[in-house]
């Protein structure tokens, strides 16, 4: 479903358009500020004008993106060197 669809009001926008450069979609943004808000997702469906399968639809799919994410930082820490070890100058090794 398209991001126009949805019946988003001013505050909506501005929250959306904060996260923009993330790989979540306006939609499914919502869907997760409104989850965090508490609502079902049969709430969330009728706040959006939309059925409750899609906001479930829409919530598993943020949701593989976010463990996606997550696995890919893990991966990059195991990349990154976290200790340093200071061997003086002179010292023969």
């Amino acid at each position: 479903m398209l991001a126009s669809a949805f019946n988003f009001d001013n505050e909506e926008r501005i929250i959306c358009h904060k996260f923009r450069g993330t790989s979540l979609t306006d939609p499914q943004w919502e869907v997760l500020r409104c989850r965090s808000e508490g609502l079902t997702q049969y709430e969330v469906g009728n706040r959006l004008s939309t059925s409750r399968e899609n906001v479930s639809i829409l919530e598993h799919r943020s949701q593989l993106k976010i463990n996606e994410a997550r696995a890919t930082l893990a991966a990059l820490e195991e990349l990154t060197p976290t200790d340093k070890v200071t061997v003086p100058s002179g010292t023969y090794l």
